[in-house]
């Protein structure tokens, strides 16, 4: 578990894997229109999957493509 996901940022803040996001997809980030955001800020509380995973409520500023 994240700890408390109210205090750690999405994009900026080592939580996933020891890795920073901004810097691991920063084509992603570029696009983003939630830099700024935290974790549970993004996160969908109502909706999981069917194996107990978090949705993501992400923005982007553009259509992203391969």
């Amino acid at each position: 578990m994240l700890g408390d996901e109210k205090c750690i940022k999405f994009w900026e803040d080592k939580w996933v894997e020891e890795i920073v996001l901004k810097e691991e997809y920063p084509r992603l980030f570029n696009i983003s229109t939630c830099k700024e955001s935290l974790v549970s800020d993004l996160m969908d509380q109502g909706l999981r999957t069917s194996s107990d995973r978090h949705s993501w409520k992400l923005g982007w500023r553009r259509e992203r493509f391969v």
